[in-house]
């Protein structure tokens, strides 16, 4: 998927979330594999790093904490979500041709929820269903329809 304009960008999504992550992913097939082996606790910590995830975000801090300690690799339910964070990551960075610009708007507020409060697109897009929405999002933001 190319949603940006970016002169000579010939990255994709799934490019982005492997350089995320530390990982070969060059489709949704290699995302499904890696997922359904579990990713390492050392993915994990450099999408943490990276986007500023809070403790809990993809595992409650004590099962996260044992999980890195030990070097397990994170349960499929886990490895799901910290897949879902990076694809997110992507797309935006895909669709601002800019990290910078990709993670300030990834850490900004704003109301996708009619009558809830402000939330940020990480946020939610730590549930699946939240994660649709921001690349619902996003999508229509790359062809013009926001």
């Amino acid at each position: 998927m190319t949603l940006s304009n970016a002169p000579g960008s010939n990255e994709t999504v799934y490019t982005r979330m492997g350089r995320l992550l530390d990982l070969k992913i060059a489709s949704e097939a290699d995302a499904v594999r890696l997922v359904r082996n579990g990713l390492s606790s050392r993915a994990f910590l450099r999408i943490e790093g990276r986007l500023g995830l809070d403790a809990d975000s993809v595992a409650p801090p004590s099962t996260r904490r044992r999980r890195i300690a030990t070097k397990a690799r994170l349960s499929r339910d886990e490895s799901e979500r910290v897949m879902r964070l990076a694809r997110v990551y992507g797309e935006a960075v895909e669709l601002f041709g800019d990290e910078k610009a990709a993670l300030e708007w990834l850490k900004t507020p704003a109301d996708y929820l009619q009558d809830d409060a402000p939330v940020t697109p990480l946020k939610l897009a730590e549930s699946d269903l939240g994660a649709r929405l921001i690349e619902s999002h996003i999508r229509r933001t790359a062809y013009g329809f926001v």
